[in-house]
């Protein structure tokens, strides 16, 4: 697996659930100095590490710093329970940039879903009844 011209190669890393915690792992040689490491284990002469894999904080954390007021809106708005052309009405815009905005807030959020983004956003930010505070002046 390598990386684009110029970029370093990423190693591969597996994922599992123990219970609630997502955990991830990679091989030793690629842990890098801020990376906490909970376990390590050897299979086939290979050293590999455990770590825990908390994305659902970094996301929660970052949520705000990463979404542009617009994406706020329509991140909102899906949490609100609002379709795609609802959304679209409501902001003055079409459906089709809805879908292109809900594209970008999917990938910077790392989310799969609707259910997902809105757990996100509620959990976040809080109560999605008013908007005002994201309205377009």
């Amino acid at each position: 697996m390598s990386g684009g011209p110029g970029e370093p190669e990423k190693p591969p890393a597996a994922f599992f659930w123990l219970g609630d915690s997502k955990l991830r792992v990679v091989a030793a040689d690629a842990l890098e100095p801020d990376m906490a490491a909970i376990g390590a284990f050897e299979l086939s002469g290979r050293q590999f590490v455990i770590l825990k894999s908390d994305r659902h904080a970094q996301r929660r954390n970052n949520a705000v710093d990463l979404l542009t007021k617009r994406e706020l809106q329509i991140a909102f708005l899906v949490a609100a329970g609002k379709v795609n052309k609802q959304i679209a009405h409501r902001l003055g815009i079409s459906a089709y940039t809805v879908s292109s905005y809900l594209k970008r807030i999917f990938l910077k959020l790392n989310c799969r879903t609707r259910a997902e983004m809105a757990a996100l956003v509620i959990e976040t930010l809080g109560s999605v009844g008013d908007l005002e505070c994201l309205e377009d002046s």
